[in-house]
């Protein structure tokens, strides 16, 4: 019987509009505010006859996949902010601590629109939790507000395993040197994840850490042996199934099991999630049609217990 991961429900993202080009640049650049704090930055900008992409970018932002203290919303239909970011609209961008901006290029449909907003707000790799930010040295004379840029982060991971819009898989890893001693998996994990992003959200866990019983437990795994073994256990899971993953951490095995986790049946994957689009197996060898039967679905019950504590 599954014991679901225990997180609490939150409240969505505070969306806001914003009427001066200096408002954007501070979110979007600023050195304490947005992405300068920690925070993921989802601006859209509409011109004055597109209230209905405003609408789906508005629904999306609210909807509680978006945990209030990690993202920000903002939207404008000010022509002069428009002028300022020279942007065609409607457009939706998402700016980020770790890498360049992304922009939505899709229809505008709240589900997909949902889907690129959260699969472009984590890196490909990020450990569960982050460690908090240094404090800097304290200033007698003139005491400072410390800002811990890393807490946004650490309220996307919690969120990442509670949402169903993109899969996760938690890589259980007993030893933090693991990866350091062997460059070539650690570097296949990083470009699975780049490789996999919309598909996978890849997080790593200490076992000691409380949130790893209930992820182990999804995978049907003995959390002592985890913490026995020398390699790491990895867990893909979300929405109705998971599917266990011991094998080794290269870049086709890794992409293998995420294809097994989308077929339900393949690799001891329970779930009924839909692969997304354009996501195809590895290019090699095709099983045989045998191999891709799928098997009569197990039933699960509904994850209603993941939102009701952390």
């Amino acid at each position: 019987m599954w014991l679901f991961l225990a997180v609490l429900l939150a409240e969505g993202a505070l969306v806001q509009e914003l009427k001066f080009a200096a408002d954007a640049v501070e979110l979007t650049a600023g050195e304490d505010k947005g992405v300068g704090a920690g925070l993921v930055v989802v601006l859209g900008l509409f011109g004055p006859t597109e209230a209905k992409e405003r609408a789906v970018f508005e629904h999306v932002m609210v909807s509680d996949d978006f945990v209030d203290g990690g993202w920000v919303a903002a939207w404008s239909s000010e022509s002069r902010v428009r002028n300022h970011l020279q942007f065609e609209t409607p457009t939706v961008r998402v700016y980020r601590p770790f890498g360049p901006p992304e922009a939505f290029a899709s229809d505008w449909d709240y589900r997909e629109l949902k889907h690129f907003v959260w699969s472009s707000s984590f890196a490909p790799v990020s450990t569960f939790p982050t460690a908090p930010s240094d404090a800097p040295e304290a200033d007698d004379d003139e005491p400072r507000v410390v800002v811990d840029r890393n807490k946004p982060l650490n309220l996307r991971l919690h969120a990442a395993l509670r949402q169903f819009t993109v899969p996760t898989f938690a890589v259980l890893l007993n030893r933090e040197e693991y990866f350091n001693d062997r460059e070539d998996e650690h570097h296949a994990l990083r470009a699975f994840g780049k490789k996999s992003k919309g598909a996978a959200v890849v997080l790593l866990i200490d076992p000691d850490n409380p949130i790893a019983e209930p992820v182990a437990k999804l995978g049907g795994l003995d959390l002592a042996a985890v913490r026995e073994s020398e390699r790491p256990s990895g867990v893909f899971f979300g929405h109705h199934g998971s599917m266990p993953f011991d094998g080794l951490y290269y870049e086709e095995a890794l992409d293998w099991a995420l294809s097994d986790f989308y077929e339900q049946g393949a690799g001891g994957s329970t779930t009924d999630w839909e692969r997304p689009k354009g996501r195809r197996r590895p290019v090699g060898d095709q099983p045989s049609k045998k191999s891709t039967k799928k098997t009569k679905r197990k039933k699960a019950p509904k994850p209603d217990d993941l939102r009701r504590r952390r």
